[in-house]
């Protein structure tokens, strides 16, 4: 893909709609985790296991990562942003992962919400003139070294406290990694477990249910 093909909040309200699409088949099963190897910039999907199966690189393609192997990408954000069906875009995708076919979308849980609340919040500001992204407090940087974002926790008290604690939405045992902060540029605006809870930067903090989506500015 052409890197100037699409705008950056294009991308990222694109990758966040697949990401959060495939993660509500499998609720139970995966999870979303950023990372950054070499120069990408990746939205990677995780199994409750730890184990890496696919990279949704914002300036690249899609590639997944079964059986020790890594499968060439494909173009996915022509697709996304272009006519194709976008249910058969996430059939190919699970096919890629070898996972097995859902005929009925199963509950979500609490990390479904919080990623469909970002996916939500993110599709609004896809044309705005501001820059909108959303970061994970902590997320992988090349030869398996975690970056840390703990200097934004400063601005969500509550949300610096809970992040002492293990939850089972952990990865690989680092709390930090269950919480994201929704961004203006270069600053938190907002900061999201995925337990399904919302802190704003006014002091506002609410279960994710109750926030309303267009308060987030």
């Amino acid at each position: 893909m052409n890197e100037e093909a699409y705008s950056r909040q294009l991308l990222e309200a694109a990758s966040w709609r697949i990401a959060t699409e495939l993660v509500r088949r499998y609720p139970h099963e995966l999870y979303i985790y950023e990372t950054h190897p070499a120069i990408y910039d990746c939205l990677s999907i995780f199994n409750v296991r730890g184990e890496h199966l696919a990279d949704f690189n914002r300036w690249g393609s899609f590639h997944s990562h079964i059986n020790e192997s890594t499968v060439d990408g494909w173009d996915i954000w022509s697709l996304m942003v272009g006519e194709a069906d976008k249910l058969n875009i996430l059939n190919r995708l699970c096919d890629t992962l070898q996972l097995q076919g859902v005929s009925k979308l199963p509950q979500s849980n609490d990390r479904v919400k919080t990623y469909r609340f970002i996916s939500d919040w993110l599709a609004l500001k896809s044309f705005g003139v501001e820059e909108y992204r959303c970061r994970n407090a902590s997320y992988y940087q090349g030869e398996y070294r975690e970056y840390s974002s703990n200097r934004y926790f400063d601005h969500f008290p509550e949300a610096k406290e809970r992040v002492r604690f293990e939850h089972e939405y952990d990865h690989h045992e680092n709390h930090a990694s269950r919480f994201w902060f929704l961004m203006k540029s270069q600053t938190p605006i907002a900061c999201l477990e995925s337990t399904g809870s919302f802190w704003g930067i006014d002091g506002f903090n609410a279960d994710i249910s109750k926030v309303d989506i267009r308060r987030v500015i």
